[in-house]
């Protein structure tokens, strides 16, 4: 069967799947918002990173990095290279360790860059192999950033965990040539995945089952922790069609590489879920706020 037609199909039964999952009956959420998504909107900490600025810097800029507190024997090195409206990034790194060693939440690693204004940006998985080593080829549109890794419960999150692996540190040569800017960002809290992720008691078997499905378990789990079945069910019955899909007989023996596909898609759909899960759910409670506050005058 040809790649174009697989897809056709692919896509076909997956439009079926939605309209199944549509008809289901959504799981009734309790009174008010849930306490879950109030990790995502309030009380994140605070931490500095060393933002370098590349968009003065002709040439590859290399860059180096040292293990953080929860993971010492990390390392790795990264070339940015500045090409006008962005900035390409090679990075390599050696003794990461796995994920799940912080708890059964984390599945994966993410490398993110953090502009001196705080914008933290998802610049992509490290899939670690069994020596714990890990590369990544990717850009950036942001000119002045610092760059950490993190584990995650899944790739396409957009606000790092406190669970820091690694961060960027100037070799000792370009110090002196390379200006520095102390940028201060957020993390959220080790305790949140704790409370939302894994809710299903997942054990890993990556011989049948690859990880990407598990990441997608993940970000529904989360979304639905969230209030994401009550704010933004649409998103999330493309996520749970996607993922049911991974287990149809469409996807038969042999079908890894479409079964990942599906997973991944799976995640983007609970990701934005959840995020517009939180966004709605905090202008409501602005706007109560505001109403109490007039009320009171």
């Amino acid at each position: 069967m040809s790649t174009r037609i697989f897809r056709l199909l692919l896509s076909a039964s997956l439009w079926i799947a939605f309209i199944a999952a549509s008809n289901l009956p959504a799981q009734q959420a309790g009174a008010g918002e849930p306490d879950a998504a109030a990790v995502f909107i309030a009380d994140p900490i605070t931490r500095t990173a060393q933002a370098i600025d590349y968009k003065s810097r002709a040439g590859k800029t290399k860059v180096l990095f040292d293990g953080a507190a929860l993971a010492k024997a990390a390392s790795g090195e990264a070339t940015v290279e500045n090409k006008g409206a962005v900035a390409r990034i090679e990075a390599k790194f050696t003794r990461l360790p796995d994920p799940q060693k912080f708890g059964p939440e984390y599945l994966t690693h993410i490398l993110w860059a953090i502009s001196p204004e705080g914008r933290v940006v998802n610049l992509g998985e490290l899939r670690r192999d069994k020596m714990g080593e890990a590369k990544l080829s990717t850009t950036s549109e942001l000119q002045v950033f610092g760059m950490i890794v993190t584990a995650e419960p899944y790739y396409a999150v957009r606000m790092p965990s406190d669970v820091i692996i690694a961060e960027n540190e100037l070799t000792k040569g370009a110090k002196d040539r390379v200006p520095v800017i102390e940028a201060k960002y957020e993390l959220l809290k080790r305790a949140a995945y704790q409370k939302l992720a894994n809710l299903r008691g997942l054990l890993l078997d990556l011989k049948s089952t690859p990880i990407d499905i598990y990441q997608a378990r993940n970000a529904l789990a989360i979304a639905e922790s969230v209030g994401a079945n009550e704010y933004a069910l649409d998103a999330l019955k493309r996520a749970e069609a996607s993922l049911e899909m991974t287990n149809s007989p469409v996807m038969a023996k042999g079908r890894k590489k479409e079964r990942i596909e599906l997973a991944r898609q799976a995640v983007l759909f609970a990701e934005d879920a959840r995020a517009r899960t939180v966004e709605l759910i905090a202008k409501k409670r602005e706007l109560e706020h505001q109403t109490i506050t007039e009320k009171a005058k």
